[in-house]
């Protein structure tokens, strides 16, 4: 039952990742195509206020990864299958801890933006 249970929140994790994952790079590509421009806010803000939701479901993913191997005896990289699926998330999870930094820096930025109303902003130079 419990294994199961694992199961499920694993695989609602990695639909998660993966879907809000997309999303955020579209959004990332969107506001790369606004830049200077009074909706580049606007898209600067979604993209913080949702952007959180991707690092929750990659540790969701990781820790339920964890205990099913430890729940079915799997041990970590001795199957080949099992072994990449671990280093990628092993990669993916030491990336997110040097990128802490950049995301706290950018959090507050964002913050800062919350309090600038979007119709006062006008197109930064160079930029049209």
């Amino acid at each position: 039952m419990l294994l199961k249970t694992l199961l499920t929140i694993h695989i609602f994790g990695v639909i998660i990742w993966i879907g809000f994952g997309l999303y955020e790079l579209l959004l990332h590509r969107e506001i790369r195509n606004a830049r200077g421009t009074a909706i580049e806010i606007a898209l600067i803000r979604v993209s913080g206020r949702y952007g959180g939701i991707v690092a929750i479901a990659t540790l969701v993913v990781a820790v339920t990864g964890v205990f099913m191997t430890n729940l079915l005896g799997l041990g970590y990289f001795q199957e080949l299958w099992l072994g990449i699926l671990q280093a990628i998330m092993l990669a993916i999870l030491v990336d997110m801890v040097l990128l802490i930094p950049t995301y706290v820096r950018s959090y507050k930025e964002i913050g800062a933006l919350r309090d600038t109303p979007v119709a006062k902003v006008s197109a930064m130079p160079g930029h049209t």
